[in-house]
Formats: C-alpha cells, sequence, structure tokens
C-alpha cells in the first residue's frame, strides 16, 4: 500500500469499516487518516454508484467474482468532484476477510472521452448529411467498408453492397484501359501509404451505367494501424457540361464577331468608295450641266429638235447631280448622328 501509485483502502468485511488507508488516498480526497480508519462509511459516493457497488460486493463475498472495476463519480471532503476508476476484490490478511480497493483519478481521461464522444457524433453528422458523397476505403481488402447518403444516391451502391465494390469498379472504363487503370491505381496507393493527400478529377460511373465527371478528393488515416482511405467526391457533371456549352458560345460569339468585322470593314470600304467616286463624279457632271446651259443660252438658232437635245443633256445631268449628292449624304449617314423627326 505504502508504495502503490494508487489511493488504497483496506476494509474489514465483517464490520464493514476502514482498517488502512494509505498517503495517496488521504491525498485524493482530502480526509486525515483519522477520520476515515474507524469509520464505516465516509460520503464520497453518489447513491446509485453506492448501491451498485454494494450489489457487486455480494457476489465478491459469494465468491462469484474474484474482482470488479468501475469508473465512479467520487466526491471529495471540500466538496469536489472526480471521476475515478476503482478495482476492488476480496483478500484475506492474518486470517480477516478484507475487501481493498484500489482508485486513480481518470477525470482527464474521462474528459478527453466525453470531447471525443461529442467530435465523433459531430464527425458522423457531418459525414451523414454532407453534400459530398463520402466512403471510406480498406485499402487491404480494396474494398468500401461504409459511405453516406450522399454516395449511395450518386452511385447506386447500397450499404450492404460496398464490401463487393472497389475503387476501380467506379472508373468510367472506357475513359482508361484496363492496365492504365491499374497502374494509376498502384501509383495512389504508394502516395497514400507516404500520407499524402490526392485530388484530381475523373470520369466515374454509377452502378447503373450513368457517366459521372467528378472532383475526388482521397485522405489516407490510421485505425489501428491499418491504412483506410476517406475519398470525398463531388459529382461536377453539371458544371463541366456548363463550361462546354458556355465555351462553345463563345466560339460561336468570336465567329460571328469575326463576320462582323469582316462586314464592317466592307461597309466601312464601300462608304470611301462612294464617297471618292461620288467627289470624282461631280465635277464633270457640272461642266456638262453649266456648259449645256451655256450653249442653249448662247445659240438663238438652233432647231428645235437641237433644243430638246440639249434640254435632255441638262435634265439628265441635273438628275445626276441629284444622285450623287444622295450617295454622298448617304456614305455619311453612319458618321452623323440620325434624328428621328414625325
Amino acid at each position: 500500500m505504502k508504495y502503490s501509485p494508487y489511493a488504497v483502502a483496506l476494509r474489514d468485511v465483517a464490520s464493514n469499516s476502514f482498517i488502512d488507508v494509505n498517503k495517496q488516498f488521504v491525498e485524493l480526497f482530502g480526509y486525515p487518516k483519522n477520520e476515515i480508519v474507524g469509520h464505516n462509511r465516509l460520503k464520497i459516493k453518489r447513491e446509485e454508484d453506492l448501491k451498485w457497488v454494494t450489489q457487486k460486493d455480494k457476489e465478491l463475498f459469494a465468491s462469484k467474482i474474484k474482482s470488479y472495476d468501475s469508473v465512479v463519480l467520487y466526491t471529495k471532503k471540500n466538496g469536489e468532484k472526480f471521476w475515478g476508476k476503482i478495482t476492488r476484490s476480496l483478500i484475506k490478511i492474518e486470517g480477516i476477510a478484507c475487501i481493498m480497493s484500489n482508485i486513480i483519478d481518470v477525470t482527464k481521461q474521462k474528459e478527453a472521452e466525453k470531447k471525443l464522444l461529442k467530435s465523433q457524433k459531430k464527425y458522423k453528422q457531418l459525414f451523414n448529411n454532407s453534400f459530398n458523397a463520402i466512403g471510406i476505403y480498406d485499402l487491404r481488402k480494396h474494398c468500401f467498408t461504409s459511405c453516406n447518403q450522399t454516395f449511395t444516391e450518386m452511385y447506386g451502391y447500397q450499404k450492404d453492397e460496398l464490401y463487393k465494390v472497389s475503387a476501380l469498379d467506379l472508373v468510367w472504363k472506357v475513359n482508361l484501359d484496363t492496365v492504365k487503370r491499374q497502374e494509376r491505381y498502384k501509383e495512389y496507393i504508394i502516395k497514400l501509404r507516404q500520407n499524402e493527400t490526392i485530388r484530381f478529377e475523373a470520369l466515374h460511373k454509377s452502378k447503373e451505367g450513368k457517366k459521372l465527371i467528378v472532383d475526388v478528393i482521397l485522405i489516407p488515416f490510421y485505425i489501428e494501424d491499418e491504412l483506410f482511405v476517406q475519398q470525398i467526391t463531388t459529382d461536377i457533371t453539371e458544371r463541366i457540361q456548363s463550361k462546354i456549352a458556355l465555351q462553345q458560345k463563345m466560339k460561336e460569339l468570336e465567329q460571328l464577331n469575326d463576320s462582323l468585322k469582316k462586314y464592317i470593314q466592307s461597309n466601312l470600304q464601300l462608304e470611301n468608295f462612294a464617297h471618292i467616286t461620288s467627289h470624282d463624279l461631280r465635277e464633270p457632271i457640272r461642266s456638262i450641266v453649266s456648259f449645256s446651259q451655256i450653249l442653249k443660252a448662247s445659240l438663238n438658232d438652233l432647231s428645235t429638235e437641237n433644243k430638246e437635245y440639249l434640254n435632255y443633256i441638262i435634265n439628265s445631268g441635273t438628275r445626276l447631280q441629284t444622285m450623287i449628292r444622295d450617295i454622298l449624304a448617304f456614305s455619311q449617314v453612319s458618321h452623323k448622328n440620325l434624328e428621328l423627326k414625325k
């Protein structure tokens, strides 16, 4: 008892009183030794724990068990509570039947377990409710061992079918031949064993043969020295298809833009031609009309037929001048602001 790392107490079975306790017991519970030895009860256990311990003690006395363990919520003399792991066994000291209790403070361990349990519960909620398909893969057996509902909905495999589903069964076989698929699979296993996280895009297929474009993340982790992989899969089929459709539309717009540029260039060339031509034609037409008018005014002895010819020249030239002005105005339309009038 003296050198034990545990808080140790001896209790006389006949009188149910404490015979002895060690220093660790005194320090753990805060009671001086004289308040323990000779007394038959300390208020250190909850009532429900005390009933359970009494029942187990009866089994000890009847030789049904040799010892028993339990984790009990204890209370120190100052009211502070802690979790203690107790091991009780029946022994004899100089012919006297005694119960020896070994107690160790496991409060930190209990709190750690509580946090772990809370963390596991939170992870389970995230796992089950994730919008991503999550599957746990056993690298030793080369099959999935569990998955969430999204995984089932995406790939079509029920949870009781996972034991026969390999990662290679999810690959769209048209994408890679058998040899290349196996080589890539081996490369990934090597990287995962080196504790590398892997991310890639791939073509997968569902149980029914539906083609899926997916983003895959492989995260290695160990359970009791066994390597497992958490596969997180996101279906990006719609996103990729939208991207391809957008690229196609962009290509079509570029083609239309090129056609429009050519059309604009052609129109500019036509405008330039019309502008230059109209300027070049205006002067000779003006000369023809003007000299015809002079000729008609200066020649008084012209026959009626010749006058008609001159009038025809003057009228035709005048109409041609009007046409040239209209062509020139039309060629300048794109360079001026249009004003609509009712």
